[in-house]
């Protein structure tokens, strides 16, 4: 595949222009990987928090804040390998790729072994069919469902190239439908089938289609505020439902959903949240934020590791406040996945298990 030219006539972007993009990009992953740590250290203590005590409204305030941090790493793939000038054949873009199969291969085996030791009730069958699924360990879903995507990069980049955009926003808009209509039955009957490890990128082409919509629109600085008060209205307006559900004991399937990668509230929230980063890329703060971009990758497949540890440690402990407790785990997890990932990336050979290749 050489060239990969955006999908539609009229758009020109300089390479100079795809740089500053990245910085913006950068920054909004790095978000999306905090958001993933606060949700896999916040999304079980909902059930377990008092229902309407203090500790359980942060929980659920923060759950609602970071429910669209799966969906803003998938809208940030779109962006950056549907819309991105690519000088390499297809054969390159495929070779470029195996560096991060090797990745996921040594972080299966890590949390494997890790099962193996820790779960004395673990049995090779559970074991194996976490492996159908695509979840060795839990995290690790996401690595596999990335994988599949760039699979089917190029003939994506073939189809907004050859597919005018009306038709495709069209497509987007059904495909989005289908795809929350489908997660919602998935969470209230089981009879449906299970994730499999080999279609668990399908749910989230849309989504990755949608990124590189999302990433040829210039977004200005008054939009990009409108985007981020929507976001914060649609998170509000999350939790409120989240209470009401609880509040009717019809939380089990419903709750999952509408906190999901596939809720109407959570695709509204991830792209107000991208187009906010849009609009505001040349700010300071995204600079800043951008430093950590080369450290998310390890942050991601390490944090599991810190939480676990934490828990059986039994810290923060009984003596602490619930809702000061959640706040406080969820920084000091990033922090310290970050700060062990920065220091693995100074080891040669070593580091390339924690650093993702751009």
């Amino acid at each position: 595949m050489h060239g990969g030219k955006p999908g539609y006539k009229g758009m020109q972007m300089s390479l100079g222009d795809v740089k500053e993009r990245f910085v913006w990009l950068d920054a909004l992953r790095v978000s999306a990987c905090f958001g993933v740590v606060a949700l896999h250290i916040v999304a079980p203590l909902i059930p377990c928090l008092p229902f309407n005590s203090t500790g359980w409204w942060t929980s659920n305030i923060i759950m609602s804040l970071i429910s669209s941090c799966v969906l803003i790493f998938v809208l940030i793939s779109g962006a950056l390998f549907l819309g991105r000038l690519y000088d390499a054949s297809l054969l390159g873009f495929f070779m470029r790729r195996i560096h991060f199969v090797s990745q996921i291969l040594f972080w299966t085996v890590f949390y494997i072994i890790l099962r193996c030791i820790s779960e004395s009730d673990l049995t090779w069958r559970q074991l194996r069919g976490d492996l159908l699924r695509g979840a060795p360990y839990y995290h690790l879903w996401f690595l596999y469902m990335i994988l599949g995507l760039y699979l089917v990069t190029p003939l994506l980049c073939w189809c907004v190239r050859k597919v005018s955009r009306s038709v495709r926003l069209f497509v987007l808009l059904c495909s989005l439908a289908s795809i929350c209509v489908v997660a919602l039955a998935g969470g209230l009957f089981s009879c449906l089938p299970r994730q499999n490890i080999a279609l668990l990128f399908v749910p989230f082409v849309p989504c990755f289609l949608l990124g590189y919509e999302l990433f040829t629109v210039n977004v200005g600085r008054n939009m990009g505020k409108v985007c981020f008060g929507v976001y914060l209205l649609a998170a509000v307006f999350l939790s409120f439902v989240v209470y009401l559900c609880f509040s009717g004991h019809c939380e089990e399937g419903v709750v999952p959903w509408l906190s999901g990668s596939f809720s109407p509230f959570t695709i509204i929230m991830a792209v107000c949240f991208f187009n906010f980063f849009h609009a505001m890329k040349d700010a300071r703060f995204t600079a800043l934020i951008a430093r950590l971009s080369p450290l998310t990758l390890g942050i991601y497949v390490l944090h599991p590791l810190f939480i676990r540890l934490l828990v059986s440690a039994g810290v923060p402990g009984s003596s602490v406040n619930a809702e000061f407790a959640v706040i406080m785990l969820v920084f000091v997890v990033f922090i310290w996945s970050a700060v062990t990932v920065w220091a693995i990336g100074k080891i040669p050979y070593i580091r390339r298990l924690v650093i993702a290749r751009r």
